[in-house]
């Protein structure tokens, strides 16, 4: 006596089932193959070791006050980095890092050149559109110093 009949569609239910399983662990292993993940950077672990100095280059930002601010202005098609007013310009010296998480190889480091109001400006056609993290890295008579921050540019 079957329990299960001839015209029954159970059998082709549990093959539909498991055929489309198989299918999705393949279409999820190709993906996987193909999508790269960057770590931060690539010598994570000594960068870790150095990380009280950067923890003493934030006290230190915040114990003088020193907030950058950073901006888009369409108008000059063009990142407005702008330092203290109560700064010489002259005296400074550092980096920024423009970090872009969704590609490293987008990654650019511009050396602070700052005009005479304490202005940087990073030209728009160095990078494309989207989330970029702005690492700011930068020293003066009073010491060294850090900022970071987001900032998203639109469209062209």
């Amino acid at each position: 006596m079957a329990i299960i009949s001839k015209n029954s569609a159970w059998p082709l239910g549990i093959a539909a089932f498991y055929g489309a399983f198989v299918i999705l662990l393949i279409v999820f292993l190709v993906f996987s193959t193909f999508n790269t993940i960057d770590l931060v950077t690539e010598d994570y672990y000594a960068k870790e070791l150095n990380y009280q100095q950067q923890i003493n280059r934030i006290k230190r930002t915040e114990q003088f006050g020193y907030e950058l601010t950073w901006t888009y202005d369409k108008n000059y098609n063009a990142i407005i980095v702008q330092f203290p007013k109560n700064l010489d310009y002259a005296d400074i010296e550092g980096r920024i890092h423009l970090f872009r998480a969704s590609n490293s190889n987008l990654d650019k480091i511009i050396s602070v050149r700052l005009s005479g109001s304490g202005i940087q400006i990073i030209p728009r056609k160095l990078l494309v559109h989207g989330n970029w993290r702005l690492k700011i890295f930068w020293q003066n008579k009073d010491g060294k110093f850090y900022s970071e921050g987001t900032l998203t540019l639109p469209f062209r």
